[in-house]
């Protein structure tokens, strides 16, 4: 199939003869389009005489066109049905925030907050709920009024343009967790192309897509700015892999850090506090909140069994050791090849990882999916911060042919445990999800799913092992108590031998 075409304008502000002329125009010579999209203002602050003859039907709009914000928001002679999206033939409103899939299988979310600008973190939440409900495969375009701050960095910044200052942090946020391939914005009434910037960390995480930041001038500006951009797009759903994650020679680094976009969450930006995000009673971040709390602060109790240096740890069990956290064969695994990540050092939780570890656990987990994946396994991450002393992530793997069932087995089990497991943006992290101290269930599941439990009473001790051991996936309830599972210390370390060769292949 043919590419799908695509018109987006910047603000029309009334001028909706020219505008409409010109699209037809357009549509005519290098068409068919398939829609218009408006990324900025559609009305103007006048009288919007032009308006009549298009609502009335003496006039009409060439082409299907979507428009930013609530029909119900507009002055009564501009639309008199509040209740009806369908402002005239061929023009929508979208609405505040959500997401539609077009004709042509193009996936189009948008953010139009009240102020024309800056989003809450309500209206950020709706918005990926929206998503998670929906049955797109992800974000090909996202249209937003105003710009993401920081935007800019690691690229060419236009006069007038503050990468500080300008824009919003939660839109910023916005575009770090739902990578739209296309972000287009009207706000500023300004035209902006920014390189495209990678979505992913090299030689860390998993290639992926690139977006593209492009804001737009208003209709007819004296400048003669560009303010309509055309293009042809494949869709996500219809595209190979490795077309869709494909790096155009020009592509740049993200231009927004975790740690940035985890103050953003706790609501650095608007002085909102999002719903699952976590601040103290000043408004401050977790993430500050850990780098200003030295590690020496929080000594570990004596003994610690998971400190590397403590000689309580079974070093025998120990089958790979990196520079801030280790990976050890569980004593008394749920499956033989149950392995657990650790700190080298203390460190209670993910909530109080610094940076470095993080990144660190998180190549383990990346080299433990490249493993069980060459076995036909799929992986489950789970962390039980619930009286325990020290992090500890626990690695099991299961045939590839039950990891389809697991969410649904999982949550299911929970619920009948009378814990509440919910599925959080799959962008999100633990550490972003709870404060430090704050105890919790938290599960990584194959394909990015997460699942997190705020414990607010009692959490069953075994809570993860029961659920993997359950009926529909492992059924291995003798199982589910690690002190039933130990092996005579020999077998212990020929199983870790074996395992050490095994790992040693996956770098």
């Amino acid at each position: 199939m043919p590419p799908v075409k695509i018109l987006v304008c910047g603000n029309i502000d009334g001028k909706f003869n020219q505008v409409f002329n010109r699209v037809a125009t357009v549509n005519k010579k290098n068409g068919p389009f398939e829609f218009l999209l408006c990324c900025g203002n559609f009305f103007g602050s006048g009288d919007n005489s032009e308006w009549a003859a298009y609502r009335e039907g003496s006039r009409r709009v060439p082409l299907q066109t979507y428009v930013l914000g609530s029909a119900g928001r507009l002055p009564r002679h501009l639309h008199p049905d509040a209740d009806d999206d369908e402002l005239c033939p061929n023009v929508v409103a979208l609405g505040e925030r959500g997401v539609f899939t077009s004709t042509g299988g193009v996936s189009v979310a948008y953010l139009a907050p009240a102020d024309g600008q800056h989003p809450s973190a309500a209206d950020v939440r709706a918005l990926e709920q929206a998503l998670l409900a929906s049955s797109a495969a992800g974000v090909d375009v996202l249209l937003t009024p105003g710009w993401p701050r920081g935007v800019t960095r690691r690229a060419a910044v236009p006069a007038g343009v503050y990468t500080e200052e300008t824009g919003s942090l939660l839109t910023a946020r916005l575009l770090y967790c739902l990578r739209p391939r296309y972000v287009f914005s009207g706000g500023l009434a300004m035209h902006y192309e920014r390189l495209p910037y990678r979505n992913h960390q090299v030689l860390r995480d998993q290639q992926t897509h690139v977006t593209r930041f492009i804001s737009l001038a208003a209709a007819f500006n004296a400048e003669k700015a560009k303010w309509l951009y055309a293009f042809g797009l494949e869709p996500m759903s219809r595209m190979a892999r490795a077309d869709l994650v494909t790096q155009p020679p020009d592509v740049t680094e993200c231009p927004f850090s975790a740690e940035e976009m985890a103050s953003a969450a706790a609501g650095a930006d608007d002085a909102a506090k999002q719903y699952f995000y976590a601040t103290d009673g000043r408004g401050e971040p977790a993430a500050k909140r850990r780098r200003q709390q030295p590690r020496a602060d929080r000594p570990p109790p004596t003994p610690c069994w998971f400190c590397l240096a403590s000689p309580e740890v079974e070093k025998h069990l120990v089958v790979n050791v990196g520079d801030k956290c280790y990976l050890a064969l569980a004593k008394g695994g749920l499956v033989s090849d149950h392995v657990l990540i650790l700190p080298v050092e203390h460190v209670r939780a993910s909530t109080e990882a610094d940076d470095e570890l993080w990144a660190e656990i998180g190549a383990y987990k990346q080299r433990l999916q490249q493993l069980f994946a060459a076995e036909d396994k799929a992986v489950v991450f789970f962390e039980r911060n619930y009286k325990q002393s020290h992090l500890q992530v626990q690695c099991v793997p299961v045939p590839s042919r039950v990891a389809p069932a697991l969410k649904e087995a999982i949550q299911d089990h929970c619920d009948s445990e009378g814990v509440s497991l919910d599925e959080v943006p799959p962008l999100s992290d633990v550490r972003q999800l709870a404060p430090p101290g704050a105890p919790y269930l938290y599960v990584e599941l194959p394909g990015g799913v997460k699942l997190y439990h705020k414990v607010a009473g009692k959490l069953p001790l075994s809570i993860g092992r029961s659920m993997l051991a359950c009926p529909p996936l492992l059924n291995m309830p003798d199982r589910v108590e690690w002190s039933q599972c130990v092996l005579p210390n020999d077998e212990q370390t020929a199983n870790a031998k074996e395992f050490k060769t095994k790992f040693k292949k996956f770098k």
